[in-house]
């Protein structure tokens, strides 16, 4: 063994050398002389005899030349620990080998001197300390390796590693209660199903711009600015988050002078383009050049460094800045986890054929209809057939409309979903639309010599006339009417799934968002049409509330609309974009008010005009601006799947 400090007490021969045969004058003590006599005399290894002398007195006791015996021994246990440490301590480690191997020596001595300071028998120490090595060497071994700028850097991985998950799993809970919780003023935005998505969505966004935090944090508090941090990059927009490099690239690459880029000003442009894409990537964006996507810096110069054409590259980077969306990170995930809930909302009940939402009609209890047992008939009396036949049709919309007939229909179709595991979630809007429209369709089912609704005009010098409608048979008309409406709705749905449902399109609350007067809304709940003006009103006037009225109506169809074009997008393997959703959006609301809204001019005495008015149905408005937005978005998706 390399550096030994205490020899060996065994001569070649095989002679083991006591304290008698140092101490030559038999004084009971081993003088220099004779430690250094003895040594040459029996062939030992030369040891300095500082190593034995451990008060300094410059001689050995019989005391110090037992622990000397006891020593040697140790230094033989030690041996194959020293030898343990070049397989140990390799690789990055190998550069503290020498100082647990220095660490391995010096536990001799100290263990020596605890061991004789307490008093124990010498004799024993050697076997003691080999019994104790093991241990001693992994506790040195743990220490120095604990102590190492690697490890440190470790520990300090380590716990960041775990701060991090704390701050993401607070920020990420905050935005998941925001889009579960309902309050009394607000439903919830998606159910939990949906909002673990957005949040498996947004810890892998959020996972790698906290690695870039902190891995450039110099501050202080890194948990309190890590988690300002990520949500204030909640709230940025993928165009925010670089809105300072995209300026600058603007203001580097206007004028002139990039209008013919020759090879040296290329040069210069694609230092420019990396310092901008470089920091989108920091963003964790991905940057999209040329159809190809790129998420690290070093494929991504790979990518610039190709360009040679200057004005290529500037196209290239232009497209890109011009792709980035204006939507907040929250905004932008909590639309895709909602088309994707959509998405797998269609897949769970697209098995089911229409048919088999049919109500029973046997199965109804019609106690709560005054008259259906009895098939009483309803009359009512109003100025000729037309004046009768629309009090009629209002009777008959009340009668449908019986809080206890519209709950058991929907309860059976809510049982039949819930066999097959489909929440009646899924098709509620569905179902309240068909409903309404097949009261619209049991109306309509009139004549004045036969129909549903029956009756006469005004006779005589009576100016009234007379309607007539059994209740039974307008119940039971209703029901049939549903059964096919469902029926169509839900086949038309599951007919494909890559086309733009608009079946679950929740009018009602459009209405409601739309914020337009209690008379719109009440001409679109009848599906009547609304006038407004007549003698001295200015046609300025009344075609400009009549447009803007027509407006909030469409614009409070905007959000539903973006969900399904986003879904079509997707089912198609088309990339959303924003700009074309918005011209679409804004050419069929133009068109649909243009065609919908009907300006009259009113004349009064010799043919004088004396007003205006303004007639539109808005529920005709809304079905035919959403069919319009539907076959040009369609045709667009089919042009982008052909390219």
């Amino acid at each position: 063994m390399d550096n030994i400090r205490f020899g060996n007490l065994t001569t070649q021969s095989g002679q083991q050398i006591k304290f008698e045969n140092f101490d030559k004058n038999n004084d009971g003590t081993i003088t220099e002389e004779e430690y250094n006599a003895a040594l040459k005399e029996y062939g030992l290894d030369s040891v300095e005899l500082s190593n034995v002398d451990t008060n300094g007195d410059k001689q050995v006791s019989n005391e110090e030349f037992q622990v000397w015996e006891q020593k040697i021994k140790m230094e033989e246990a030690l041996a194959p620990y020293i030898q343990k440490v070049t397989t140990d301590f390799i690789g990055a480690n190998s550069t503290y080998a020498a100082d647990m191997t220095a660490a391995l020596r010096e536990l001799i001595d100290k263990f020596a001197e605890e061991y004789t300071t307490e008093g124990k028998d010498v004799a024993n120490m050697a076997a003691e300390f080999e019994a104790q090595l093991a241990t001693k060497y992994d506790e040195l071994k743990e220490e120095i390796l604990y102590n190492t700028p690697e490890a440190q850097a470790e520990r300090v991985a380590a716990a960041n590693a775990e701060l991090k998950s704390t701050v993401l799993d607070e920020v990420l809970q905050s935005a998941k209660n925001e889009v579960t919780t309902k309050t009394a003023n607000k439903d919830a935005i998606m159910d939990d199903a949906a909002a673990g998505e957005y949040v498996k969505a947004l810890g892998a966004a959020l996972e790698k711009v906290a690695d870039t935090f902190i891995a450039g944090y110099t501050g202080t508090n890194l948990e309190a600015d890590l988690k300002a941090y990520l949500q204030e990059y909640l709230n940025s927009s993928d165009r925010g988050k670089i809105a300072d490099e995209i300026s600058d690239w603007e203001s580097r690459t206007s004028g002139s002078k990039w209008d013919y880029i020759d090879a040296g000003e290329t040069e210069t442009l694609k230092d420019y383009a990396k310092e901008l894409l470089n920091a989108a990537i920091e963003q964790g964006l991905t940057v999209n050049l040329d159809g190809y996507s790129y998420t690290n810096a070093a494929s991504l110069e790979k990518k610039i460094d190709s360009y040679t054409d200057g004005n290529v590259l500037m196209e290239a980077v232009n497209k890109f800045i011009d792709s980035l969306g204006t939507e907040s990170v929250k905004e932008a995930a909590q639309t895709k986890a909602i088309s994707a809930a959509e998405a797998a909302e269609q897949a769970a009940f697209a098995a089911v054929k229409g048919e088999e939402y049919a109500v029973d009609a046997t199965t109804i209890d019609y106690s709560d209809i005054p008259g259906y047992y009895e098939n009483a008939q309803l009359h009512e009396r109003g100025k000729g057939w037309s004046g009768s036949l629309e009090k009629m049709q209002d009777k008959v919309t009340e009668l449908l409309n019986n809080e206890s007939l519209k709950s058991q229909m929907r309860a059976q179709i809510e049982t039949m979903l819930e066999s097959k595991g489909i929440s009646f979630d899924t098709v509620e809007t569905i179902f309240e639309n068909v409903y309404k429209q097949s009261i619209l369709d049991t109306i309509a089912t009139e004549g004045s010599t036969g129909g549903l609704i029956t009756g006469r005009g005004a006779r005589g010098l009576s100016k009234k006339g007379h309607a007539y409608c059994n209740t039974a048979d307008a119940v039971n008309t209703f029901i049939t009417t549903f059964n096919t409406n469902i029926a169509t709705a839900i086949n038309e749905m599951n007919a494909s799934t890559t086309d733009m449902d608009v079946q679950d399109i929740d009018w009602n609350q459009a209405v409601e968002d739309s914020g337009v007067n209690a008379d719109v809304q009440a001409a679109f709940e009848n599906n009547d049409d609304y006038t407004l003006g007549g003698k001295w009103y200015d046609e300025g006037y009344v075609r400009d509330y009549t447009e803007r009225t027509a407006e909030k109506l469409i614009d409070s169809l905007e959000a539903q609309m973006r969900r399904k074009a986003i879904s079509m997008c997707n089912a198609n393997g088309v990339e959303f974009d924003e700009a074309i959703f918005n011209t679409m959006f804004t050419n069929s609301k133009g068109t649909s008010i243009s065609d919908g809204v009907t300006i009259t001019k009113h004349k009064g005495l010799f043919g004088l005009t004396n007003g205006y008015s303004s007639t539109f149905n808005p529920s005709t408005l809304m079905t035919t601006f959403v069919d319009d937005f539907k076959t040009d978005y369609t045709a667009w998706i089919e042009s982008q799947k052909s390219e």
